[in-house]
């Protein structure tokens, strides 16, 4: 059997978000391989190149991801201010728009919603950069962790060698 036309749109959706964030890792240069090799060398350690290295190269090697960290950290804060942003003004077009717009009896909030997208362009092109910064947010957020815990070994590795 075929696939049904919701479907496929469906699979086209998901499909232009993974190229959206994929083109947002390489551009913004989150994929470590691609970004930076000294990062990613120190992300990257056998256990027996663990045993090996110096207090000072341990050392060194968390200041290199700390400092990439900090880099990340200041992209997502951009893109999370981008989101405020496009969440107050989105918020403001849509009660303006709320106002001046009719609905049948009984339309839920979410229809509402849609109905104001449909007739206004402006409030749909805010609802899309709003759900595209929360998602380039929860990208980096779940990049972060990680990595803070991996400067943070070779951090205390430096302290105990």
């Amino acid at each position: 059997m075929g696939e049904s036309t919701e479907e496929l749109e469906v699979e086209n959706i998901l499909a232009e978000l993974d190229s959206f964030l994929n083109q947002y890792e390489i551009a913004n240069h989150i994929n470590l391989c691609e970004s930076d090799a000294s990062v990613y060398e120190s992300l990257n350690f056998s256990t027996k190149q663990l045993k090996d290295l110096s207090n000072e190269e341990a050392l060194t090697h968390s200041y290199l991801i700390q400092t990439y960290i900090s880099k990340l950290t200041h992209k997502q804060n951009k893109e999370t201010a981008r989101f405020e942003w496009a969440s107050n003004a989105f918020n403001d077009m849509y009660i303006r728009c709320m106002n001046n717009t009719e609905f049948p009896e009984y339309t839920s909030n979410l229809s509402k919603e849609q109905i104001i997208c449909d007739k206004y362009p402006v409030v749909n092109k805010l609802r899309e950069i709003m759900r595209k910064s929360k998602t380039v947010c929860t990208l980096y957020t779940n990049k972060i962790t990680p990595l803070n815990k991996t400067a943070e070994i070779l951090y205390q590795l430096s302290r105990i060698k």
